[in-house]
């Protein structure tokens, strides 16, 4: 048993700053042999916590003391592991697949996931440097051990695979198919990817997988206790990796959503004037849809996706697309995000997008040189342009001259029902919106 104590003897600076005082611990009188009785004890259960996992800080100071890469290049490796998906999320969590590569390896080459080999190099190439070895000896030398890890990959290849195999197929199970029992599996699609039944074509159950087209879907650790589910997550090089949750807790949210109906209105659709509804998509997202009678309507406005709040549709209604409600993203413990009227924010991405794409690949222009693009695009439009009518811009306007409409005057004399049916997501009434436009200045 140990006892402490402690008494202040002499304040020294502590007198000059009476901000930070300290309390005397003062231990009762004790002879030696004396006999105490016990007032009270308690028992405790207690197990080992594993240690904690290491975050990008920390493995770099591993890295260094190991000798593996350099200063330069060990952020580069760190993010390689990200973008392959061997590693996820912050501290660094490792992936089922490179389990399975770490363990396959470790079986039939060893040499390849020990530091020995790389460390050794990084050591020969600073010896060069140096001028204490040439760099004749080192590549003999890294050939020997190159040849040696070869023949044993090459020996163990079949091995090598069916482990590999394993580990990729064991990193795609979300769990249990909820109508069959067999493994439902994460699978690629033209619309990104979804999880699918391994019993299919007999069960054909699937679940979409919201935001999958922006990065790489992993399948964690933690599991719906109602579904017996995996969590999923979608990894984003750069950014915060998206938390899904539960697949199929999301699609029951959307089915419940749409049998309910209740979705919010927004406001009058500004090109058929039906009502603007906020709704949720299969895959978890949320947007608003026009809900015109007969479905000839289809103008629709992005939202940001419910992992970011609660939308909020407020009293604001916008001056510029009448009765069109102002919008917001209620956040718990931060300030709401403030979207305004949705269609003028989709208007401003819209704009943002194209001056982006303006800027080409040598990144940010200078403003003189933006100033100079802007003359010259002046200087080639021609006056009457198809772009000059409000609503038009450069995607439409490409879309009217691969239909036949080059200029104002054609666009007057056009069928309005029959261009609509030529033209993507733009409808009959939009378009005679236009020729009102245009009919007045041709006929002068």
């Amino acid at each position: 048993f140990v006892a402490n104590g402690a008494v202040l003897v002499e304040p020294g600076w502590r007198y000059y700053y009476p901000y930070h005082e300290s309390e005397d611990r003062i231990l009762p009188d004790l002879k030696a042999g004396q006999v105490l009785g016990i007032e009270k004890f308690e028992t405790e259960s207690k197990t080992t916590k594993p240690p904690g996992r290491y975050g990008q800080a920390r493995l770099i100071k591993v890295m260094e003391d190991l000798g593996l890469g350099t200063k330069s290049t060990r952020h580069e490796i760190i993010q390689k592991l990200y973008d392959r998906a061997y590693v996820h999320g912050t501290p660094i969590q490792p992936t089922k697949t490179a389990y399975s590569v770490v363990d396959t390896l470790e079986k039939y080459a060893k040499m390849v996931v020990v530091p020995d080999m790389t460390s050794k190099l990084e050591g020969d190439m600073s010896d060069i440097a140096d001028g204490k070895i040439t760099e004749d000896t080192v590549i003999t030398e890294s050939k020997e051990m190159l040849d040696s890890i070869f023949d044993d990959l090459v020996t163990n290849k079949e091995k090598i695979a069916e482990g590999l195999r394993d580990g990729l197929y064991t990193d795609t199970v979300v769990g249990p198919c909820p109508e069959c029992g067999a493994d439902m599996v994460v699978r690629p699609s033209r619309f990104g990817m979804f999880i699918g039944c391994t019993n299919y074509p007999d069960c054909k159950f699937a679940l979409s997988i919201p935001s999958s087209k922006y990065g790489m879907v992993i399948v964690t650790d933690k599991v719906c206790e109602e579904h017996n589910l995996h969590r999923l997550m979608i990894a984003i090089a750069g950014k915060r990796p998206i938390d899904v949750g539960c697949p199929y807790c999301n699609h029951l949210k959307w089915e419940e959503a749409e049998k309910a109906g209740n979705d919010p209105v927004v406001g009058p659709c500004p090109e058929c004037g039906s009502d603007l509804v906020a709704k949720m998509s299969r895959s978890g997202g949320r947007f608003i849809k026009c809900t015109s009678p007969d479905e000839s309507c289809k103008f629709t406005l992005p939202l940001p996706p419910p992992r970011y709040g609660e939308l909020v549709i407020t009293e604001t209604t916008c001056e510029t697309h009448k009765g069109l409600h102002h919008v917001r993203i209620a956040r718990e413990g931060a300030r709401p995000w403030e979207i305004g009227c949705p269609y003028c924010s989709f208007i401003e991405l819209q704009k943002n997008k194209e001056n982006s794409k303006g800027k080409g690949k040598g990144g940010k222009t200078s403003k003189k040189t933006g100033a100079k693009n802007k003359k010259a695009t002046a200087r080639g439009r021609k006056k009457g342009d198809l772009t000059d009518i409000a609503g038009i811009g450069d995607a439409i306007a490409k879309q009217l001259q691969s239909a036949g409409i080059k200029t104002q005057a054609d666009l007057a004399a056009a069928d309005a029902e029959e261009l609509s049916g030529k033209l993507t997501k733009v409808s009959t009434k939009r378009i005679t919106g236009w020729q009102s436009i245009v009919q007045p200045q041709t006929s002068a």
